[in-house]
């Protein structure tokens, strides 16, 4: 998400060589004790447990935890060495928490001053830190813990699969009330539906073969493509029905509707995409892959548009076509219609004052918008990535 070639983003390059990220390897794991404290048999013995299967997790280089810190005693012909903390049995438990209680190496440490917690500190290896193995540990790690160890990295993958299937699931649902609300038939939706499914195939397709992958911004092509594709289809539907009724031919409807809209729908779908394509100036590379194939979606919506829809729709009978309970045809609409512009060229002057008014209080307002950035506010308290 940082330009490559800012003074800034090569001084922290420069910086990376220098100084690594040990911090970023470490997972500290807080296990809490049931009892008063954690002097107590059970409770050990299920917390080492779990150190122990977090330990020989692929991807966990090295740890370290209560049960593994020797305790070296110098003698006079040498050293000694024996479990700093030994709960094999209650008698040698309540030695060692003398021991412990008494020296506090492990006190702040291992086990946390308020004798409440147990920690273990687990060294992940640096080679699966930016692979996908970092996400299968993450899952290993919740598989052996209850509440799991998120990593923030891990976290936002998650996040943006999740978001990217509820945004695309409520763009269909969306996109099938309009269609179904504007053709009332079962053609009205499929139709438009299958071109609009076939460039997204095509921009999914492009972006694989490329090796792209989906970011915070990318993840929002899908749903984009959704709206912006039924633009186009509900203008080539529209006068097609239009024309329909005054044509012998449904071919004939079909190429003064081509003639008509056919162009127009050619000049929205360009300026569209020059305007996506402007991205490609940012200085932030997911923005400009954003711009990129967001440009490249809309001209693969637009061929579908005019190749599928045409077909499909002069493939139906004309008679099926005409009993269609479309919005565009019902008295209603043209109604409502002539309502609005009596009133708005009766009121034009009123209207003209409100919108001066509403683009004075927007010039004013628009100074006050802040820029926001931060990572974490991304994710809500309740998340575990807050609570651990």
């Amino acid at each position: 998400f940082f330009p490559r070639n800012e003074p800034e983003y090569l001084y922290y390059q420069s910086f990376q060589e220098q100084f690594t990220e040990e911090q970023n390897y470490l997972i500290l794991v807080a296990l809490k004790s049931p009892a008063e404290n954690v002097f107590e048999k059970d409770f050990l013995t299920e917390a080492d447990q779990v150190f122990q299967d977090l330990a020989e997790l692929e991807g966990v280089d090295s740890s370290i935890y209560m049960s593994t810190v020797p305790y070296i005693r110098f003698t006079g012909t040498g050293m000694s060495s024996r479990p700093y903390l030994d709960f094999s049995t209650e008698e040698k438990l309540s030695r060692s928490q003398k021991l412990i209680l008494r020296d506090s190496s492990l006190i702040g440490s291992f086990i946390t001053r308020d004798l409440e917690y147990v920690c273990g500190y687990f060294f992940i290896s640096p080679e699966i830190f930016d692979t996908p193995g970092r996400d299968k540990l993450s899952n290993a790690i919740d598989e052996v813990l209850v509440d799991g160890i998120p990593y923030i990295r891990t976290q936002y993958v998650k996040k943006i699969g999740n978001e990217l299937i509820f945004f695309t699931g409520f763009s269909i649902f969306l996109i099938i009330g309009v269609l179904f609300f504007l053709y009332r038939s079962t053609w009205g939706v499929l139709i438009p539906l299958a071109a609009t499914l076939v460039s997204l195939l095509w921009l999914l397709g492009s972006m694989g073969l490329n090796g792209q992958s989906i970011n915070l911004l990318s993840n929002l092509l899908i749903p984009v493509m959704f709206v912006v594709s039924m633009s186009d289809v509900i203008h080539l539907i529209t006068k097609f029905l239009h024309e329909l009724p005054r044509q012998d031919d449904p071919r004939k409807a079909m190429e003064v509707t081509l003639k008509e809209i056919g162009l127009a729908d050619y000049l929205t779908s360009v300026t569209t995409a020059i305007g996506f394509a402007s991205l490609i100036d940012s200085r932030d590379p997911p923005i400009r892959t954003f711009g990129i194939y967001a440009a490249a979606g809309v001209i693969f919506t637009y061929l579908n548009s005019i190749i599928i829809i045409p077909n499909a729709l002069l493939l139906l009978k004309k008679a099926k076509l005409m009993r269609h309970k479309a919005l565009e045809g019902h008295p209603i609409w043209e109604v409502w219609m002539d309502k609005v512009y009596e009133f708005t060229h009766s009121r034009s002057r009123e209207i003209l004052v409100a919108f001066a008014v509403a683009i004075l209080v927007s010039i004013f307002y628009i100074p006050r918008i802040s820029t926001d950035i931060y990572l974490l506010e991304d994710i809500g308290p309740n998340d575990p990535i807050r609570s651990s």
